[in-house]
């Protein structure tokens, strides 16, 4: 609850000083909808009840209320480039700290759709303001969304649950996605950025391939 009140009076208040900053109070409002709606699932991978959401799922929410700052931010290189470089460093400690013992069943479920608005949404922003080709942004979305199609058609066609320990994880593959965001925004790194990207999403295209045939194959 902490973090939705917090969250929607920082987004009321930057939609007074900026109208078209009122958006960002409805992505919260949704994002808090699903926190408010999904407190059930904070808990171990053994069942055990957490007290709070702990550091990895701040993180993670952290990640989430910069989805709408990104978009406001096109146009103004240096603080788009900062703000998707600290993302870059809090997507890191997450999965550091999860691994370490604070992983719960909400985080899981919750890091990789927060990872796919922000880069997405940074993506299409960087390619409207000129820093990188409208190609590019289209191979991050299909990068980021081709997960979620993954795991529906591998549900259907298995009609199980994926196994978790059958996926190779993209943590890599999605740093060297926003590090290059950040490079385009800079004439003189655009080149390295572009480059970054594509091999981030090319990455993260093989490790769902190969995650794919694990669950398949495990399934069997």
């Amino acid at each position: 609850m902490i973090w939705s009140v917090a969250g929607g009076l920082l987004w009321a208040g930057m939609s007074i000083l900026n109208p078209h900053a009122v958006w960002g109070l409805g992505w919260w409002a949704l994002v808090s909808g699903m926190l408010l709606s999904h407190l059930g699932m904070v808990e171990g991978e053994d069942g055990s009840r957490r007290e709070n959401l702990g550091t990895p799922n701040a993180l993670t929410l952290s990640r989430a209320w910069a989805v709408p700052a990104v978009a406001l931010l096109v146009g103004v290189p240096w603080a788009f480039a900062t703000l998707l470089a600290a993302a870059a460093v809090t997507d890191v400690l997450d999965g550091h700290l999860a691994r370490a013992g604070g992983q719960t069943r909400l985080g899981a479920h919750m890091d990789h759709g927060v990872d796919t608005a922000l880069t997405i949404t940074a993506a299409i922003g960087a390619a409207a303001a000129g820093w990188m080709p409208w190609w590019l942004a289209w191979i991050v979305a299909a990068r980021y969304a081709g997960p979620i199609i993954g795991l529906a058609a591998i549900y259907f066609a298995t009609a199980r649950q994926p196994l978790r320990e059958a996926f190779v994880r993209g943590r890599i593959p999605g740093g060297l996605v926003l590090l290059g965001l950040a490079l385009v925004t800079v004439d003189q790194t655009r080149l390295a950025g572009g480059a970054l990207i594509a091999a981030g999403a090319m990455l993260g295209v093989v490790a769902l391939v190969t995650s794919a045939a694990r669950s398949v194959r495990v399934a069997r």
